[in-house]
């Protein structure tokens, strides 16, 4: 009888407690809720979009020597310095705000910000618009920002005003760089800028257009890719360095061009 009541028992316990509890809090999944955001994306695409994205190469980092090729070579198309401050200001609906007067470019070819005179909203003076403060980019006209033309009379006290402090010499004007010696790193004259050398959309220098006067080279004039130059100043002006390594390949690219 004993056995047959702990027997009893026990079924009693299991029909209580199901067999899939486990010890401590759980909370049930509830099969009705809204599947995760990725499986529904997986979803949406589609089995061949997916693979062919999985197939896409890996971007790959071109080297000096092919950035050389490219820039001259007529592979990328580049956009002189002049031609960008041709460029307009559109607001965040796309209406003409504003005229671009000047382009900063940070050493390594990045965009610092643009100044831009607002007289087509009655205000004076130039604005310093960045793309962290004011969202800057590139648009069909020259620049865009993610303001209305409201927004930026309604924030025109917080917006910086000129040019920015360039007394570091590693944020320059890109009408500071035409004509300014580029040097060696043993103080030599290599060449001088001709220009600076932008990408399409206007967010990045690319190249400074230099006019190469150095050793078995002369009037040579080579798009070298901006990174090879070290910014800086010198007596209060702009001054410009090319490494060693740098220098080397460019005459050897200067070289190979006039042989053909």
């Amino acid at each position: 009888m004993k056995k047959t009541a702990r027997i009893y028992f026990l079924l009693g316990l299991l029909a209580y407690f199901p067999l899939n509890a486990q010890a401590g809090s759980y909370t049930a999944s509830d099969s009705s809720s809204e599947e995760p955001a990725y499986v529904k994306e997986v979803e949406d695409k589609g089995e061949d979009e997916i693979l062919s994205e999985m197939d896409k190469p890996e971007e790959k980092e071109l080297t000096f020597a092919e950035k050389l090729e490219l820039f001259n070579n007529g592979g990328k198309t580049l956009v002189e310095t002049r031609d960008i401050l041709r460029g307009r200001v559109a607001d965040a609906e796309g209406k003409a705000i504003g005229e671009v007067k000047d382009v900063f470019v940070m050493e390594g070819g990045f965009l610092a910000g643009i100044t831009a005179n607002m007289g087509r909203l009655s205000l004076s003076g130039d604005l310093f618009l960045t793309p962290q403060e004011t969202g800057l980019s590139g648009t069909d006209i020259g620049y865009g920002i993610n303001l209305t033309g409201k927004q930026v009379k309604s924030s025109y006290d917080s917006i910086a005003k000129g040019p920015p402090d360039i007394s570091g010499g590693k944020i320059l004007s890109a009408q500071s760089f035409a004509g300014r010696d580029v040097t060696t790193l043993k103080g030599k004259d290599f060449a001088k800028i001709a220009d600076i050398l932008f990408s399409e959309d206007g967010t990045r220098a690319e190249a400074a257009l230099l006019k190469i006067d150095y050793g078995p080279v002369r009037n040579a004039v080579v798009a070298v890719p901006i990174e090879a130059l070290t910014f800086g100043l010198k007596r209060g002006r702009p001054s410009f360095v090319i490494d060693s390594d740098r220098a080397a390949e460019t005459l050897k690219f200067a070289l190979a061009q006039q042989g053909k």
